[in-house]
Order: C-alpha cells, then sequence, then structure tokens
C-alpha cells in the first residue's frame, strides 16, 4: 500500500514509522519512505530507526485521506514527531477513493 504512494511534485521525502498491527503481529514492522531527488516514486524498505508509530487501522485512514497527521496524533496509540507530520504533507494520497464493485 506505502508503495502506491507517491510525492508531489518537486518534493523530496525521507521518514520513518512503526506500524502496529494489533490483529496480526506478525506485520508489525518499521517502514523507512524515501525518493531520489527530482522522482515522484517513493522507494519503501524496512528500517530500524522510527520518527513515530501508527497503528495499522489510523495508517489506513491517512493514506486515504480520511485523517491528517493532526488528526491521527489525537488516535490512542499513535506517536508522530513533528519531523514525520510535516514528511506526510509531502505525499499524494490515494484520493479521492473510487468503488467500482457489481454485487
Amino acid at each position: 500500500l506505502l508503495g502506491c504512494l507517491r510525492v508531489k511534485q518537486g518534493e523530496q521525502i525521507r521518514c520513518s514509522f512503526a506500524v502496529i498491527d494489533t490483529l496480526l503481529p506478525q506485520n508489525n514492522r518499521i517502514w523507512r519512505l524515501e525518493n531520489e531527488e527530482g522522482s515522484e516514486e517513493i522507494k519503501v524498505c524496512e528500517t530500524e530507526d522510527s520518527q513515530g508509530a501508527l497503528p495499522a487501522e489510523v495508517l489506513t485512514e491517512m493514506v486515504f485521506g480520511r485523517k491528517t497527521p493532526e488528526e491521527a496524533e489525537k488516535e490512542e496509540y499513535v506517536i508522530m514527531t513533528d519531523t514525520l507530520k510535516k514528511e506526510w504533507k509531502k505525499l499524494e494520497l490515494l484520493t479521492p477513493v473510487f468503488l467500482n464493485e457489481v454485487v
């Protein structure tokens, strides 16, 4: 999912955060997002340093633009440094969401 994100044109991102999955603890990881100068494509890899922690459900809401970093920060178990909040705002989020499902 993180690999689908793009950086806003002209921006450069470098941040890391832990993703906490209470339903599937084996999915807990610390991820680093970064891009090459001039590229909108994000490289996602595991790392050991973290600028914050996000439960999986809060991360999902942020990726789809349902919550800003400031709103997410008020949620339980969320830790976000000022640097992480600043870096997050450089991302093109996955909005608007369009579901094309026939039942």
